[in-house]
């Protein structure tokens, strides 16, 4: 306290400007991304400005969710449903994008995800030693609770119940040791040779 003034310490403080680091993109943006490009090369677009670009990259997944959803907070359901509407414009064109053809790409992409998870019912569970189910399996379920329709052409709630059954069917042969694959005939005697 010799008569010198001193200011508090948090005038001191320097502020750092920290860059925004940009993570790399994901396998599936960069998909996404290159499927944008195709799609706007096939239909002309490849020398509209970005901006434009991507106002329309934006309203297809309006379309498709009801609000636009970043890609990087993308669920695997909607990974499958954008890449059904992008295989659908890069096939047809823009000139068929309706609310309509958004539907259809909603339940196209929801029943492709339902149909791998149906194939691999049980890989997550940590103890599962034989995940999911022959497609004799699935089939014979699906012919007992839908009547006769072929599993892979089911509707997205019917794929869902049909879900919940596989996956119930292969938790319970789990825990009994057993699995749902068909098994192969076993040689008629033990000599191995």
């Amino acid at each position: 306290m010799n008569g010198t003034i001193t200011a508090p310490k948090s005038h001191f403080r320097q502020y750092r400007r920290t860059a925004r680091v940009c993570e790399p993109p994901t396998p599936r943006i960069k998909k996404y991304l290159l499927t944008w490009r195709q799609i706007f090369k096939k239909c002309g677009w490849a020398a509209r400005p970005e901006n434009e670009l991507r106002a329309l990259r934006h309203e297809v997944v309006e379309d498709l969710f009801g609000e636009y959803i970043e890609p990087k907070f993308l669920t695997n359901i909607a990974w499958d449903v954008i890449y059904t509407a992008q295989e659908m414009l890069l096939k047809y064109g823009e000139i068929v994008w309706s609310k309509t053809v958004a539907k259809a790409a909603v339940e196209e992409g929801t029943c492709r995800r339902l149909r791998w998870c149906i194939r691999n019912a049980g890989v997550d569970r940590l103890a599962c030693f034989a995940p999911g189910a022959s497609d004799e399996y699935i089939q014979a379920v699906a012919n007992d609770k839908f009547q006769g329709t072929p599993w892979e052409q089911l509707d997205s709630w019917k794929l869902e119940q049909l879900l919940y059954t596989i996956k119930a069917r292969v938790r319970a042969a789990n825990l009994k040791g057993q699995n749902l694959w068909r098994k192969e005939s076993e040689p008629e005697d033990d000599y191995p040779f």
